[in-house]
């Protein structure tokens, strides 16, 4: 504390020694008229109200930032007399009138203005730093809850045009041709569309309907309405006139691993066990095995084939 006030004292009697002219200081505020009085002295007094107004402006713009509470908004005024005191205290200072006991009275009173000052900027960067803390907090938060809604909404884009475009073969026939029955089309079309890049993605409830009623336009464009049923025996008839085998054995394959992969995982199959029935290349054991299936009903709408092959699939 002395050793600071010994040399506020010092800059402030330097500051006085090289200043002749207070009269005009202490009437205007300025302690030289012109820099030409004494470019020197001119220059550290412009410093000193340069650093005062690089306060005032700091506060200024700590004020516009609109966040401070009622606490820091008291401390901000408080600095803003405190500077105001400390510039009023060295112009008081510059004057050559003042004795040295007074000097050091000004040097203790600029001291203590300074301690208080910077007691204030701890108060107030606390206050600060809390509420930008908290700003910044709910700023993140927003951001990741948008930026989730995004993901969201290009992982539902990236589902549904996979989607479409498998709707897309399948309405053109390009990859389905040499299948006539609808039902086996769909259980085929099911096995590309998961077996691929969606089976890697998380679909969702709606992304679900949205490929239930892919299939339901595509069906009503080809007369077949959700509610008919599906017959059992056409599907053992289409794949027994496929003229390649090689088509012939991918189906059994397929249906076959299907039904062992729902068995490990404790799901029911009724889709996949009818197309792997209706793969066996003999109409006797066929109609045998359908029958004797317990969880195959004769009595399968579209709709109810849909929601179970895709259950099976997903």
């Amino acid at each position: 504390m002395v050793s600071s006030i010994n040399n506020i004292m010092f800059n402030l009697d330097m500051l006085n020694k090289r200043s002749e002219k207070n009269t005009y200081g202490l009437s205007s505020g300025d302690a030289l008229q012109y820099g030409s009085d004494n470019s020197k002295q001119y220059n550290e007094i412009l410093s000193v109200k340069n650093n005062v107004k690089s306060y005032t402006s700091i506060l200024d713009k700590i004020q516009l930032s609109g966040a401070y509470n009622d606490t820091s908004d008291s401390a901000v005024s408080n600095m803003k007399n405190s500077v105001k005191s400390v510039q009023s205290l060295v112009l008081e200072a510059l004057n050559g009138t003042n004795n040295s006991d007074t000097k050091e009275i000004i040097a203790a009173n600029v001291e203590s203005i300074k301690d208080t000052i910077f007691n204030l900027l701890d108060t107030y960067i606390k206050e600060f730093n809390k509420e930008l803390e908290n700003s910044l907090k709910r700023f993140k938060e927003s951001s990741i809850n948008r930026f989730e809604k995004i993901e969201k909404e290009i992982k539902h884009l990236k589902i549904h045009t996979i989607i479409d475009k498998e709707i897309t073969s399948l309405e053109a026939n390009t990859k389905y041709e040499i299948f006539e029955n609808m039902s086996l089309k769909i259980f085929l079309f099911m096995d590309n569309l998961f077996s691929g890049e969606l089976g890697l993605l998380d679909m969702t409830k709606d992304d679900i309907n949205y490929l239930k009623n892919k299939l339901f336009i595509l069906m009503e464009k080809r007369n077949i309405n959700k509610i008919d049923y599906i017959n059992l025996e056409d599907i053992f008839y289409t794949i027994r006139k496929i003229p390649d085998n090689l088509e012939k054995e991918a189906i059994s394959y397929i249906s076959n691993h299907q039904v062992d992969f729902l068995n490990m995982q404790n799901t029911k199959s009724v889709i996949s066990d009818l197309i792997k029935i209706s793969s066996i290349n003999d109409e006797v054991v066929f109609k045998k095995e359908i029958k004797e299936n317990s969880k195959i009903s004769e009595f399968i709408t579209y709709e109810n084939y849909i929601d179970m092959s895709i259950r099976e699939f997903i």
